[in-house]
């Protein structure tokens, strides 16, 4: 079989791709030899799947060269020729889907050669590319600097000193910022999620000797879309960093919602995917609204089409998982059902009937159906260590809804061995849960045994940081109305 890398390449090319190739290997600028032509002629009656018994060596060795003896060398070479073709053909086809670069190139070429009318008609076009903000990408301001940069060099060629170098140093300053506070925000997640410090850097050195809130609003009043996607990453990292500023998180949000339509659908993805993680740090904290502010959250992204798919139409279990559990929690059931609903025929197969297991047993759980939530929960197999945690706490509260103080009492050890033997749970992650199920504790032991004092379980309860806060303070609540009468 001719090389297995070839026609893995040749396998690879879409219709269109096939087509110009086929042009591309007949162009005497690429290519003069005929032998590849006849190569890529004897290959490509066997597309696309390239599989043929007739694709031996020998076998298109003998169409290519007709009757001259098979010789292993000159196959070879001509394969490696055939490969150095095709690699050159993906080059250019690389550099052609590559705007910028094209682009970028030309003005190159033009100061290179020294055509200043050319330069001149080129910049102003590609520049007006790059003035629309609406692109928002990433990079829409290192490219619009690159281009600026070339501009002035255009202008001290030309003895022409350009203004432009105030706009050039705009776009570099906003392009570093972004990239600045994204560093900065992977700093925090790794603090949180893997329970690491965050090192002295120069990059926090920066960060605390610059009035970023001040130089910002200096920056509102040039360019306000220009600052609004600069508000945008920097209350995302500062809501992550401090999820419990209900202030600071109503700023994320309300930039999150203005830069709707100023970037691109894969930031706004990521921008979501941020807000819906420090919405969840404060649910976590049982900071009052937080599962409002979750839901209101969701909902945005049902409106605006943001659905939980990944590859091949398969969606994203993990984030699936604690949609259910929240928006379970949050009482949301009509909406948490038709999410459900969509999205359970996409999941893998083989974790359809334990994510349907989670499910039901949420579903249940809200319906008081405390007996049958506890069934379904015994048939989940959670594959991260979080989803556990999530798991043994429902069993808890339906211990506590039917009384089972044995069953109650194992659930809680087993509990604490997944939290206490793990290490990849963040310290304050632990403490949230370590005070809801110590809360909970005291809580349910009062319930059993009336003793001790009352007023310390509900102190506890109101002022400690804690996982399932709104559920424990409506049984608080219930047990003191019984205390009451």
């Amino acid at each position: 079989m001719l090389n297995t890398q070839i026609l893995k390449l040749f396998r690879s090319f879409q219709p269109e791709e096939f087509e110009d190739f086929n042009d591309f290997v007949r162009s005497p600028y690429f290519n003069k030899s005929k032998s590849l032509i006849g190569l890529w002629d004897a290959v490509k009656k066997y597309s696309p799947e390239y599989n043929s018994e007739n694709l031996k060596k020998e076998a298109i060795f003998a169409e290519v060269f007709k009757d001259r003896e098979y010789k292993d060398g000159t196959m070879r070479n001509l394969i490696s020729s055939m490969n150095n073709l095709i690699e050159k053909f993906l080059e250019i086809r690389f550099h052609e889907m590559d705007k910028f670069q094209c682009n970028y190139n030309t003005l190159i070429y033009c100061l290179i050669k020294n055509y200043p009318e050319l330069f001149q008609k080129n910049y102003k076009k590609i520049l007006a590319d790059y003035d629309d903000k609406s692109e928002g990408q990433d990079y829409h301001y290192l490219n619009k600097y690159m281009i600026q940069r070339l501009g002035s060099a255009f202008g001290n060629l030309t003895g022409k000193i350009s203004t432009g170098i105030y706009a050039q140093g705009e776009s570099l300053i906003c392009f570093f910022l972004i990239h600045f506070f994204q560093a900065q925000f992977n700093a925090a997640v790794l603090k949180i999620r893997r329970n690491e410090e965050i090192k002295e850097t120069a990059m926090k050195d920066f960060r605390e000797s610059f009035d970023m809130e001040n130089f910002l609003e200096k920056f509102k009043n040039k360019n306000d879309i220009d600052y609004k996607i600069l508000s945008l990453y920097y209350y995302m990292l500062l809501s992550f960093e401090d999820s419990e500023d209900t202030e600071i998180f109503n700023k994320f949000k309300k930039s999150f919602y203005e830069t709707t339509g100023l970037i691109q659908k894969h930031e706004q993805e990521n921008a979501l995917s941020s807000i819906l993680n420090t919405s969840v740090n404060r649910i976590n904290m049982g900071i009052n609204g937080a599962y409002r502010e979750y839901t209101e959250i969701q909902r945005f992204r049902i409106k605006s089409d943001f659905n939980l798919k990944v590859t091949n139409d398969k969606i994203n279990t993990a984030k699936l998982i604690i949609i259910i559990k929240n928006l379970f929690e949050a009482g949301e059931i009509e909406l948490v059902t038709s999410e459900y609903l969509q999205y359970k025929d996409a999941l893998i197969e083989e974790e359809k009937e334990s994510i349907d297991n989670f499910f039901n047993a949420f579903k249940c759980f809200s319906e008081k159906d405390y007996n049958s939530s506890l069934s379904y929960s015994s048939k989940f197999r959670p594959k991260i260590e979080i989803h556990k945690i999530y798991l043994k706490l429902l069993q808890l509260k339906c211990y506590y809804e039917l009384n089972e103080s044995e069953a109650f009492d194992y659930a809680l050890d087993s509990y604490r061995q997944i939290l206490y033997r793990n290490d990849a749970f963040s310290e304050e992650l632990k403490t949230y849960n370590k005070n809801f199920v110590t809360s909970l504790n005291n809580l349910f032991q009062y319930k059993l045994f009336p003793k001790g004092n009352f007023d310390d379980i509900k102190f506890e309860i109101l002022n400690n940081k804690m996982v399932g806060k709104d559920w424990l303070k409506e049984k608080m609540e219930e047990l003191e109305s019984k205390i009451k009468k």
